[in-house]
């Protein structure tokens, strides 16, 4: 899909009006002319057109001859033709609100800070996807990418805690089960309440660390009220709820474990 800005693209079409009304030929005249074919060129490459920049080579090219006004005008007219057909050839898309546009055109590494990014590389795509998804009313979607990104920063900030799994002794052996939710949250909140930090770093994670989780159980009751992702369709206003929530969660859980090592 080409991400278009719409200011590139009005841009285009009053340079190549302003083009039409344009007779080469003193050369000051001539300067504008070239100035205009610059800057269209630039737009042009913008909206992601490769055409079209191709063709206004070809009218540079052309206007280094002798040219008559008729025959000035025929190379202009041709480009702009040129551009609409590419255009065409586009898929465009169009997002009315000023808080969805933001959503679609921010940096995700903008909006959920570059700590964040750099920390839960894994989470990347998640991060990214969901931003685009609630842009484009696909709330659902959203909130699924959301949960996502809890869900491999929860084992992550687990995996730093060392309590990621559980062992279980049974008939057939000694077994190994991966926590959920709820029973990691746990097992994260029991190891924090059983450490006994001896240094002021130490004493200082273990506060980040109890922050961080209470934020994810405010994320998790949220989740828990409106029922199991596979059981339903999530709102709008839903979808907004969670953006609102999950991000602060993640930048709270950087300064908790904000290495991949095991400091406490």
């Amino acid at each position: 899909m080409l991400e278009v800005n719409a200011a590139a693209f009005t841009t285009c079409v009053k340079l190549l009006s302003d083009l039409a009304g344009v007779a080469p030929g003193d050369e000051a005249t001539g300067s504008a002319v070239e100035a205009t074919l610059d800057l269209l060129s630039t737009h042009c490459r913008i909206l992601g057109l490769t055409i079209s920049p191709i063709e206004i080579m070809g009218v540079r090219s052309a206007l280094e001859g002798s040219l008559t006004e008729e025959q000035a005008r025929s190379e202009f007219r041709h480009l702009f033709f040129t551009f609409l057909r590419e255009l065409l050839a586009c898929q465009f898309i169009y997002i009315e609100t000023p808080k969805r546009k933001e959503m679609y055109a921010k940096s995700p590494v903008e909006f959920w800070s570059r700590h964040v990014w750099d920390r839960f590389p894994d989470c990347r795509y998640d991060m990214s996807e969901a931003m685009k998804c609630i842009a484009l009313e696909r709330y659902t979607a959203c909130v699924y990418h959301l949960f996502q990104v809890v869900e491999a920063s929860l084992r992550e900030f687990g995996r730093v805690m060392d309590v990621s799994q559980t062992k279980r002794r049974t008939n057939s052996g000694l077994k190994i089960h991966d926590h959920d939710w709820g029973s990691m949250a746990a097992a994260i909140d029991t190891k924090l309440k059983n450490t006994s930090p001896r240094t002021v770093r130490a004493k200082r994670l273990i506060a980040e660390r109890k922050l961080a989780l209470g934020r994810f159980e405010n994320v998790r009751d949220a989740r828990n009220q409106v029922s199991h992702p596979d059981e339903r369709e999530f709102t709008e206003s839903e979808a907004w709820d969670f953006m609102t929530q999950i991000p602060p969660f993640m930048r709270q859980l950087v300064r908790a474990i904000p290495t991949t090592r095991k400091l406490v």
